[in-house]
């Protein structure tokens, strides 16, 4: 064997110690978050630190962005911290979320009011009734639907998780 085959061969090796060595290390990271626990069916969600949420606290204060952890019962946002037993009310409130709600509100809300005009109007205003009810009611459902998680059929703990999947 030559001096380049010997360097390659050694090269090999190491890579491949190396993935197994990185593959090791991602394999057992591990996620510090609150994971709130449904009190009757025991379903589980777990929300990973710096995922924005909306948190309101006895206080009736509303707080909006992404949370930190500063010790195993205290969550902070946007600066201000607060213990998890001061939380009335918690969600999870994406950017995405934030803008497309509003849009579904007003589209949803047009579509009903063109179908209640059709309606109104009568004859083949009947065709924009049946044309956009479904549409409207469509767009207004899932708005109306919340992802709220109050304290008496939740539970909140802060907990570390191995993110095996």
């Amino acid at each position: 064997m030559t001096n380049i085959d010997t360097r390659v061969t050694q090269f090999s090796k190491w890579s491949v110690l190396f993935l197994i060595l990185a593959n090791v290390f991602f394999i057992s990271a591990q996620d510090k978050g609150i994971e709130i626990e449904h009190s009757f069916t025991h379903r589980k969600i777990f929300y990973r630190e710096n995922t924005r949420l909306k948190v309101r606290t006895k206080d009736g204060k509303k707080h909006i962005g992404k949370y930190t952890i500063i010790d195993d019962e205290t969550i902070a946002i946007n600066g201000t911290s607060f213990p998890l037993n001061d939380i009335v009310k918690i969600k999870r409130r994406t950017v995405d979320g934030e803008i497309l709600r509003p849009m579904l509100i007003v589209v949803g809300g047009l579509c009903l009011t063109g179908a209640i005009a059709g309606a109104a109007a009568g004859g083949y205003g009947f065709i924009a009734t049946v044309a956009l009810t479904p549409p409207g009611l469509g767009m207004l459902v899932p708005v109306a639907l919340t992802n709220d998680h109050i304290p008496s059929k939740w539970k909140y703990t802060i907990t570390t998780r191995n993110d095996s999947k």
